[in-house]
Formats: structure tokens, C-alpha cells, sequence
């Protein structure tokens, strides 16, 4: 397409893409608001670049809870640059038994395993000395009282808790009480606030790490991913390109061990802003995609760190499978010289190589972009299939085997003589 814009090919191709799935889907449930997800987002939220949105569990990062903890592994770890820490919310995961399984599975994906956390209703005698000592302090949140009367507040809630909670230490109760009265003077309501709900709720937080980073940090983590009584969260540590990929399959197995994962319906997302270069493993930049895709921020952009130069490149992801790729192609020789010589190619090697696109730009090529899809992937999908072998014509198999054609064959004398090869037997 000639003159258009990401926007103007995302418009054209819904429609088109929306319309074969209702009509091929079997009656399932076609959602229509696709959504646009950075590149970098997806991988931090999913795992993947393809996400399956009909599992709505998104990941995040809780290093900040981690770190200087108790908890070595982490703490250690994330003292290393570039590295985090991540969690993978389970809602009604909260058993011991689901949580040993997930960290098996991750053992089998290669991991040492995963963190865990889970959260549980307290015991009955438990429940009844919070909830005491959280009614005999409630009224001290509220009070607009000065230091001298909330003092004597703190003394009265004190000796009252001495009969209400035996279980509880002076020592303890007064430690508690003090710790919040501080955060309140302080004017900081947050903190006062969020001590209160860390040790007056209806639940604790169980599991090894709890135990490791106490009940303030494991406070924090569940208030960040949103859980409650019953729910669990794991996680995974290193650097991100080290775990993502198992962290966004241990995503999906979550998803489909709870029941969270939405069936008999196709969720869409457009996957935008693709990274245009990436560093090697020997530490020198590469294009990361397509390197005839325009980069956002044109030529200028490319003055800066190439890092941080995004490209017009996309992916339609559904269901887990990428569908269509595209991207805004470059069609100015400069910006095209510029990306080139950022990836290490000077500018006569890419005349040589691609001769014919330089000419064409310079005689001047119309903005352009567009997409192409995967015609067997969309089959497999309203195939409502798991493999794509089977609505191919004629696979091959998990050897490389085309099975109907007997290929690949041994060569024979006359085909290597004519393209001048020569077979060297193995020592």
C-alpha cells in the first residue's frame, strides 16, 4: 500500500481478518477491540511476543520487594546489572499442592524452579486476636487526636490487648502499635495504613519465601499484583532474555491449570514497536527485525542510541499464534545508509548488495507498508487443530521429511558436477 501510515494498514486489515473468523470460526466468540501492545510490554506482561489474551494473567516486576531482603537468592542476584525479578499472579492458586506442581513444571522447562507465595485464611484463634486487636486500634487511624491524647490511646489499646491477646507478647503489641502511631504523626498516612493492613488481616502469607522476606514485604507483593485469601504468586529472577520465554510458558500453564483461560472465542492485539537494533552476545549492534523498516523518528532518530530506536514493525498475535507480520518500509537511501552503517555495513558494501533498492528509492519510491499473513496458521486456528501439519497440503515431518516427494534424496553425480560441488566423505 502506497502512502499510508501503521494506522491506515491496522484499519484495512481488521475488517478483512475480523470477517473470516466470524464466518469460519464455528460460532465462537470473535472479540473486536484489538488492542496495541508494545513489544517490550508483551514481553514483560506475557512472556511472548504472540500473547494469548484469552488468559488474562499479566506478570510484573517486584525486584524493589526483593531487594536486601532475606531472601539471598533474590537479594544476591539483583545486585547484578540488568537483572529483575518477576511475578506471575495465580488467582485460586493458593494451595501447596498447585504451587509444588508449578515448580516442577518450571524444573522440567530447565529452571531451578520458582518462588512461590500463597495466601491463606489465618487459624480461627489467629483470626479472632487480630480482629480484637484490630478493633480495639481502629479509632486510632481515624483520630484527629495530638501525641498526648493518642499516647494515652495507645496505653488503653495496649492494656486492652493484654487481655484480648494473650498470644501476643507486651513487647510485640506495643512494637506493632508504635510502628503505626509514628507512620500517623509523621503525617504519613500510606505507610500507616499499609503496617495496619500487614498485620491485621483475615490472612498470612505462607510458602518459603514468605518466611524468607517477612510479612511486610509479602504485604506489599500482594497489594502490587492485586491478590487475596486463596491466591498465589510465583516467581523468577535473572536477566529477562534468561527466564521470559519460561516464565510466559509457566504463564499459560497457570492460565490452564485454574481455569482462567477463556475458551471458544479468538482475542487479537496488534504487536508494535519493535526494537530496531539489539546487542550481541559479542556486544556489537544488529538489526533486531527487518532492517528495511522505517524507523520511528526517521533519520533523526538514528543520531541517538540505536538501543533505543524503535521501527514501524508489527505483528497481529491471536490465541497465542502470530498471524501477520508488516511493517512502514523505508524508502529514503539516507535513513537506509544510516541504519545500515549503525549495524556495522558500510556504505559500498550496501550498494553492492542492494543496488536495485537504493535506485529504486532514489528515483523516488512512494511511502509505503503493508503485511502478509500466515495462511496455513489461520487455518489451523478455525480448524480449531494444534498442529499445523495438519492443514498442510503436504507436510513435512518432525525430520524435515517431505514424505509425498521422498525428499530430500541423495544427489546425484551429474547435479553436483553442474553445480560444482563435490561431496567430502567424514573422517
Amino acid at each position: 500500500m502506497s502512502f499510508v501510515e501503521q494506522e491506515d494498514v491496522f484499519a484495512a486489515v481488521q475488517p478483512v481478518i475480523q470477517g473470516v473468523f466470524e464466518e469460519f470460526g464455528g460460532g465462537k466468540k470473535v472479540y473486536s477491540d484489538w488492542t496495541q501492545i508494545a513489544y517490550r510490554d508483551s514481553l514483560l506482561w506475557y512472556g511472548s511476543d504472540k500473547p494469548d489474551l484469552r488468559n488474562p494473567i499479566k506478570m510484573q516486576i517486584v525486584s524493589e520487594h526483593f531487594r536486601g531482603s532475606g531472601f539471598a537468592i533474590f537479594a544476591k542476584l539483583l545486585e547484578n546489572e540488568g537483572t529483575e525479578v518477576r511475578a506471575i499472579p495465580a488467582p485460586k492458586g493458593g494451595s501447596r499442592k498447585f504451587c509444588d506442581r508449578m515448580n516442577a513444571f518450571a524444573q522440567g522447562q530447565g529452571l531451578p524452579g520458582m518462588g512461590y507465595i500463597f495466601w491463606r485464611e489465618r487459624g480461627t484463634a489467629e483470626l479472632a486476636k487480630f480482629s480484637a486487636i484490630a478493633n480495639a486500634f481502629g479509632s486510632l487511624f481515624g483520630s484527629s487526636a495530638d501525641r498526648v491524647e493518642a499516647d494515652l490511646l495507645l496505653r488503653k489499646v495496649a492494656n486492652e490487648a493484654e487481655d484480648l491477646l494473650p498470644a501476643l507478647s507486651a513487647a510485640e503489641r506495643n512494637e506493632i502499635l508504635d510502628r503505626i502511631l509514628e507512620a500517623r504523626d509523621d503525617g504519613d498516612l500510606d505507610t500507616a495504613n499499609f503496617l495496619k493492613s500487614a498485620y491485621f488481616v483475615e490472612y498470612e502469607a505462607s510458602g518459603p519465601l514468605a518466611k524468607n522476606i517477612g510479612p511486610e514485604r509479602t504485604e506489599a507483593i500482594r497489594q502490587q499484583l492485586g491478590l487475596g485469601v486463596g491466591d498465589a504468586a510465583f516467581f523468577l529472577g535473572g536477566k529477562p532474555e534468561q527466564f521470559e520465554a519460561v516464565a510466559g510458558r509457566a504463564r499459560n500453564e497457570i492460565g490452564r491449570e485454574l481455569g482462567l483461560t477463556e475458551e471458544n472465542c479468538f482475542k487479537f492485539a496488534w504487536i508494535v514497536d519493535f526494537p530496531m537494533f539489539e546487542k550481541t552476545d559479542e556486544g556489537k549492534i544488529d538489526f533486531s527485525h527487518n532492517p528495511f523498516s522505517m524507523p520511528q523518528g526517521g533519520l533523526e532518530a538514528l543520531m541517538g542510541d540505536p538501543l533505543k530506536v524503535y521501527a514501524y514493525q508489527y505483528d497481529l498475535a491471536c490465541n497465542g499464534y502470530e498471524l501477520i507480520s508488516g511493517g512502514i518500509r523505508n524508502h529514503k537511501p539516507e535513513i537506509m545508509f544510516k541504519a545500515f552503517e549503525l549495524a556495522g555495513y558500510p556504505h559500498d558494501e550496501v550498494e553492492k548488495r542492494f543496488g536495485g533498492m537504493v535506485k529504486a528509492f532514489r528515483y523516488g519510491a512512494p511511502p509505503h507498508g503493508g503485511c502478509a499473513a500466515g495462511i496455513d496458521r489461520i487455518v489451523m486456528l478455525l480448524a480449531d487443530e494444534a498442529n499445523i501439519r495438519e492443514v498442510i497440503m503436504f507436510p513435512m515431518n518432525q525430520r524435515a521429511e517431505d514424505l509425498l516427494m521422498g525428499a530430500p534424496s541423495e544427489p546425484m553425480n551429474e547435479q553436483l558436477r553442474e553445480l560444482g560441488l563435490r561431496v567430502v566423505p567424514k573422517d
